[in-house]
C-alpha cells in the first residue's frame, strides 16, 4: 500500500506523465522512452507508461521492442485501444494486411460513439476481399450512426458480392430513401474506390437487380487497403492524442480494482477443487467504463455505482459494458445506474 501512495503523491508518476507529454510534444522520443521506463519501475502496468513507451518504440523503429511493449499493454489492459493502433502499423509495415485490419477492428469495438473508424475497418476489408469482415465492420457503424452513406454503400457491394440478393436489395434502398444528392454519391463511392459504384447501378440494384462486384487487380487492392489500414490506425492515434491522462480518481479506481482483482484470484487458486458440485463458484460480473476517450475497469457493479457517484467518471457522458457484451450502453440507459441515486 505504500507503493501505492507513493505512485499517487505529486512527486510521482502525475510529474512523470507531465514530462512524458512535455517531451512527446517536443519530439523527444528518447527521452519519452527513458521517463516511460522510469514510470513502470514504479507502476509495471500502468497504461500510461506503456502507452508511451510503446509509442516510443515505435518512433525510434525500435519495432520488436514496440511489439513487445504494445502486446504486454493490450495484455494488461485489453479495452484500451493504444496497443491496438501500435500493433496495426507494426502488421502492416511486415505487410501482413490481414492482420494489421483485424487489429483496427479490435480497437473499433472498443470506442461506443464512434462510426468513422468503422470505415476505415470497412474499407480495409473491402479491399482485401474480405467481404464478410466488410459486411461486419459496416453493420458495426452503422449502430452508431445508420445514416453513415459511406457504410451503407459498404453493406450494399459486400452483400452483392456475397450474393445475398434481399439483403442488397433493402440496403441500397435504404440508401436512395436518404435522399442523397447524385453527385455527392457518385463521388463517395469512387472515394470509397468503388469506381463502378454509380447512382444508376445502385437503382439497379434496389430495383432487384444483382450487379456484379466492382473488380481491380490484386496488387491495386492492396495498395487501396494499405492506404485505409494507415487512415484507421491514423485515426486510432488520433482519438489516443486526444484522451487526457487518468485523473488521480481514475487512476486510484484501477489500482483498487486490480488488487481486487488479485486478491479474488489468489482466494479461488487457494480453495479446495471439489468442495463443491461445480469445483469453482460463480465470480461476480465485471464492467467496464468509457469515459474521455478512455477505458476504465473492470469494477463489480457496486463499486461501479460508487465512481459514478463520487463523480469519478461523468454519468452524462460514459458508456458501460459488461465484460461478457458486445456492445457498449449509455450510463444513462444502463439498468442499475439510470436509477441510482446522483
Amino acid at each position: 500500500m505504500a507503493a501505492g501512495n507513493a505512485i499517487l503523491s505529486e512527486d510521482g508518476p502525475y510529474s512523470l506523465i507531465f514530462w512524458l507529454e512535455h517531451f512527446q510534444d517536443d519530439g523527444d522520443w528518447p527521452a519519452v522512452m527513458r521517463t516511460a521506463r522510469e514510470l513502470l519501475h514504479l507502476a509495471p502496468e500502468h497504461p500510461e507508461g506503456l502507452r508511451f513507451l510503446a509509442e516510443a518504440y515505435f518512433r525510434l523503429e525500435k519495432w520488436e521492442e514496440a511489439h513487445e511493449v504494445a502486446c504486454r499493454l493490450v495484455r494488461a489492459h485489453p479495452f484500451v485501444i493504444d496497443g491496438y493502433w501500435v500493433l496495426s502499423d507494426l502488421a502492416a509495415r511486415a505487410d501482413d494486411l490481414e492482420r494489421s485490419a483485424d487489429y483496427i477492428e479490435r480497437a473499433a469495438r472498443l470506442i461506443p460513439n464512434s462510426d468513422a473508424i468503422w470505415v476505415e475497418a470497412a474499407r480495409a476489408n473491402f479491399n482485401l476481399g474480405r467481404l464478410g469482415r466488410c459486411l461486419m465492420a459496416a453493420d458495426h457503424g452503422l449502430r452508431v450512426n445508420p445514416m453513415n452513406i459511406r457504410l451503407i454503400i459498404y453493406r450494399v457491394f459486400a452483400l452483392v458480392g456475397l450474393r445475398c440478393e434481399k439483403g442488397a436489395k433493402i440496403a441500397a434502398g435504404r440508401l436512395l430513401d436518404l435522399g442523397v444528392d447524385a453527385d455527392v454519391l457518385r463521388e463517395t463511392a469512387r472515394e470509397l474506390g468503388i469506381t463502378g459504384a454509380s447512382v444508376a447501378r445502385l437503382e439497379r440494384i434496389a430495383g432487384g437487380q444483382m450487379a456484379e462486384l466492382p473488380a481491380g487487380s490484386e496488387a491495386g487492392s492492396r495498395r487501396r487497403a494499405r492506404r485505409a489500414l494507415a487512415g484507421g490506425a491514423a485515426a486510432l492515434e488520433e482519438m489516443s492524442s486526444q484522451a487526457p491522462p487518468l485523473t488521480r480518481a481514475q487512476f486510484s479506481a484501477q489500482l483498487a480494482a486490480a488488487e481486487e482483482r488479485r486478491a479474488e484470484v489468489e482466494e479461488s487458486s487457494g480453495e479446495d477443487a471439489g468442495s463443491d458440485a461445480d469445483g469453482v463458484a460463480d465470480a461476480e460480473e465485471v464492467y467496464y467504463v468509457f469515459d474521455r476517450y478512455r477505458t476504465h475497469g473492470p469494477f463489480t457493479i457496486g463499486r461501479l455505482v460508487r465512481l459514478f457517484k463520487e463523480s469519478t467518471f461523468e454519468i452524462r457522458e460514459a458508456y458501460v459494458r459488461r465484460e461478457a457484451d458486445d456492445r457498449w450502453t449509455r450510463a444513462l440507459e444502463m439498468e442499475g445506474l439510470a436509477t441510482a441515486p446522483f
